[in-house]
């Protein structure tokens, strides 16, 4: 199945789901149950030649080398068959917290549950992801029998306040709450089973995958876009979950938030203590207690306005099941005015001072400075090796940035040099300073293609049109850029309400993507 072929199948569903969601439903689990059949048919003739071997053995009363063999082919080839249907879902990773110790967030997990008629999290879990998240891991494999894991990071806690806390955590409960959380765990350990035997496939290379290879590449990509469109109407069913238990408002102050917060510390922060790393050798201890306090002062009415802006631009689209913030905020009931109009809400949250309580405060207390010194150690500890080679690159790299402008004074520098001296003085000069080295390069053969997709992205960030040109040209030079430059243009012209030149290059970037 290619690209648009599942672009296409999953609009076609989406529509039917809206339309007969039951009879939706019992196709996505006739299908599921499809693949177990499969499976279980093989076994079954598996079984059934070991039994008429064993039986002839007996008959015959005698055993030779030709049965033992195949008799050991077959035993060999049930164990594969026996072996595809045991998923395995790892435990999430996190700092686990005991009851006594965060007894707050213990009772908001155990209330809300029960409000939404959900399985309560046999385990509570806090990591260093801008995210929440509730996973099952079935401890009989395929049978189920689940172990529920609420995993919180301490950012999102650090980033929301006690009320979009409890809206977050009501959405996740409501994957699990009803018949759709069963029905859709179910569904969900069946696309893994799946994905699990094509990847053991791939990578073992098994002589016993033959009995597999022909139903998987036909079923996999069906079970696929059905299970997606499952998964995405889930997401809009979690949303109304902790709309009903928090308010359709609060719900979406809670997603803007996460989007505006999100975006601060993707876009602001992190990139703030990263580049630290040009000057200093070692990682900056203290990224996650100095969050806290950036985000305890909240962001400015400008960036709010701005983050959520750049939120509400993005479509839906085919790569997560996930439907965009703007879908989101629609189906709790909000129109495009009242969306924009949370940015202002969530910037009022820092226009206090800081004084507003944070849900890492309320919900953890005192346990949140102990986290934060136990994740920072964790994160020095892990970046510490890319820190200290970003370190060396960037004191490296601007030495021969130096050189290179030195040697321009006086002489041509080759193709390669005049390309890494562009390179280098973007990336530590800024943008500007590049672009007159970019348009000297796109005159040179060697460099060209790199030239205008660099010079491209450049001018269409600013909003320029010679930058769609640019990256046409880069295209035009090496089909490799396809991918980068269409998904720049793309967005660039939906920003500008120019979708159906925008639906253009989305389909010229399928269609590259299914030639590749």
């Amino acid at each position: 199945m290619t690209n648009e072929q599942f672009v296409e199948m999953v609009s076609r569903l989406e529509e039917y789901a809206g339309r007969e969601p039951e009879k939706y439903r019992l196709r996505v689990g006739l299908l599921a149950a499809l693949g177990y059949a499969y499976i279980l048919f093989v076994l079954g003739v598996v079984v059934a030649l070991i039994s008429l071997l064993l039986w002839l053995t007996f008959a015959g009363g005698r055993v030779n080398f030709w049965v033992l063999k195949f008799g050991w082919v077959l035993l060999v080839l049930a164990w594969f068959v026996l072996r595809s249907l045991w998923v395995k879902l790892p435990a999430p990773e996190g700092v686990r917290l005991k009851r006594e110790e965060a007894p707050q967030l213990f009772a908001l997990a155990d209330e809300l549950a029960g409000k939404l008629e959900s399985p309560r999290p046999h385990v509570i879990q806090v990591d260093g992801d801008f995210n929440a998240s509730l996973a099952q891991a079935p401890r009989l494999g395929p049978f189920g029998w689940q172990r529920n894991y609420l995993t919180l990071g301490l950012p999102l806690m650090q980033a929301l306040t006690p009320e979009q806390f409890r809206a977050v955590l009501a959405h996740e409960l409501g994957h699990l709450s009803g018949n759709h959380g069963r029905f859709g765990s179910w569904i969900y350990r069946v696309r893994q089973t799946w994905a699990q035997l094509l990847e053991r496939l791939e990578r073992e290379e098994h002589w016993g995958s033959f009995v597999f290879s022909k139903f998987v590449n036909w079923f996999a990509p069906y079970l696929n876009a059905y299970s997606f469109v499952l998964a995405r109407r889930h997401e809009y069913d979690a949303d109304r979950a902790a709309a009903q238990l928090t308010g359709g408002r609060q719900a979406a102050v809670a997603l803007a938030a996460v989007e505006v917060k999100g975006a601060y510390l993707s876009q602001k922060y992190w990139p703030e203590i990263f580049k630290r790393a040009e000057e200093q050798r070692e990682p900056t201890a203290g990224a996650f207690a100095g969050m806290w306090h950036a985000l305890r002062a909240g962001v400015a009415r400008e960036e709010a306005h701005a983050f959520l802006r750049g939120s509400l631009k993005q479509e839906t689209g085919y790569g997560d099941t996930h439907p965009s913030l703007s879908d989101r905020l629609k189906a709790l009931g909000l129109d495009a005015a009242e969306q924009e109009a949370l940015a202002e809400e969530v910037a009022r949250e820092g226009g206090d001072g800081g004084t507003v309580e944070t849900a890492a405060e309320h919900y953890l207390g005192e346990l949140r400075g102990e986290l934060s010194r136990r994740l920072d150690a964790e994160w020095c500890a892990g970046v510490e090796p890319s820190w200290r080679e970003r370190h060396e690159y960037v004191t490296q790299s601007r030495r021969k940035l130096a050189a290179l402008e030195e040697k321009a004074k006086t002489k041509e520098l080759t193709d390669e040099e005049a390309w890494s001296r562009a390179e280098w003085t973007a990336e530590f000069k800024g943008a500007d300073e590049a672009v007159p080295l970019l348009r000297e390069l796109t005159g040179r053969r060697r460099t060209a293609g790199a030239a205008h997709a660099m010079l491209g992205q450049i001018l269409i960030a600013k909003e320029d049109a010679e930058g769609v040109e640019h990256l046409e040209k880069a295209m035009a030079e090496d089909s490799d850029y396809v991918p980068f430059a269409c998904q720049l243009i793309y967005e660039h012209l939906r920003v500008q309400g120019r979708e159906q030149e925008a639906e253009a290059y989305r389909r010229r970037l399928l269609k590259h993507l299914d030639s590749a």
